[in-house]
C-alpha cells in the first residue's frame, strides 16, 4: 500500500509518517536521506526540550497547555487537562497517547494526520490536509484518514511516490513564460528557446487556451489586454497573424 506504506532501500516496508521523523526506521537511513527524500522537510523537534505541534511547529515544552495558542493551530492546548497525570497503561484516556506536564497535569496529543477534537480533550479528529492547504499536491489531493493522496490529471503522472509532483506523461512538452517585453517558449524535448510574442512593453501575466492554442497576456505600460494564437510561433508568424487587442 504506497499510500501509507514507505519501501525502504533494502526493501523493508515502514509507515509512511515515520518519514523524515530523525529515526532510522528502514535500518538503512533510506528513510532519513537529507539530501534526497528529506531535503525539504522540517526537522523533527528535539524530544526533550520541544513539542510537536499537529501543524509540525516546534515549540518549547515550557508553552504547552499554558492558555496561549503557541501552535498556531491550538494543538497545545485543546487536550490539557490540569489536574492528575497520566501512565503509558491508560494513556489518560487519550485516544492516541498523553505528555505528563513538568508542573502536573497532562495533555492528550494525536498521531500526525490528525488533531484534538475541540469538544472532546481526549478524542482525535483527521486533519483534512486537501481542504486546509496543508498538502504537497501539484495537481489533485484526496483526503484519508491520517494523511491524504495526491493524483494527477489526464496526460500527467507522479514523478515519484512522496513530493506530490506531476509531471508531464509526454516528453513533447513547451513552456511558455514571459520576460519583459516578450514571451518565449522553451522545448524541453530539444532543449531550445524560441521567441512567441515580441515587441511589447512590459508583459505581467498570461495564459494559454489549449483547445484553440490561444495565448492571453496583460501589458501593464498599455494597460491592455491582448490575445494571439501560437500557430507557427517557432517561425515568428503568430504575431502579425492574429494580434487582438481585448480592452
Amino acid at each position: 500500500d504506497t499510500l501509507r506504506r514507505f519501501q525502504c532501500a533494502n526493501h523493508r516496508c515502514v509507515a509512511r509518517y515515520q518519514i523524515c521523523d530523525g529515526v532510522d526506521n528502514c535500518g538503512d537511513g533510506s528513510d532519513e536521506n537529507n539530501m534526497t527524500l528529506c531535503a525539504t522537510r522540517q526537522k523533527p523537534c528535539d524530544l526533550y526540550t520541544q513539542y510537536q505541534c499537529a501543524n509540525k511547529k516546534c515549540i518549547d515544552r515550557a508553552q504547552i497547555c499554558d492558555y496561549a495558542d503557541d501552535c498556531g493551530d491550538s494543538s497545545d492546548e485543546l487536550g490539557c487537562h490540569h489536574t492528575s497525570t497520566c501512565s503509558a497503561l491508560t494513556k489518560g484516556g487519550c485516544e492516541h497517547h498523553c505528555h505528563n506536564l513538568t508542573d502536573g497535569g497532562y495533555i492528550c496529543a494525536c498521531y500526525p494526520g490528525f488533531i484534538i477534537d475541540g469538544e472532546n480533550k481526549k478524542h482525535c479528529l483527521d486533519i483534512d490536509e486537501c481542504a486546509t492547504g496543508t498538502h504537497k499536491c501539484s495537481h489533485i489531493c484526496t483526503n484519508l484518514n491520517g494523511t491524504y493522496a495526491c493524483s494527477c490529471r489526464d496526460g500527467f503522472r507522479l514523478a515519484d511516490a512522496v513530493s506530490g509532483v506531476c509531471k508531464a506523461v509526454k516528453d513533447d512538452v513547451t513552456v511558455v513564460f514571459s520576460s519583459g517585453p516578450e514571451i518565449r517558449a522553451y522545448d524541453l524535448k530539444i532543449n531550445d528557446q524560441f521567441d512567441v510574442i515580441a515587441g511589447e512593453k512590459r508583459i505581467e501575466a498570461l495564459d494559454y487556451s489549449p483547445s484553440t492554442q490561444m495565448i492571453f497576456w496583460a501589458d501593464s505600460y498599455d494597460k491592455t489586454i491582448k490575445r494571439s494564437y501560437m500557430v507557427n510561433a517557432r517561425n515568428g508568424k503568430s504575431r502579425s497573424v492574429s494580434l487582438r487587442i481585448l480592452n
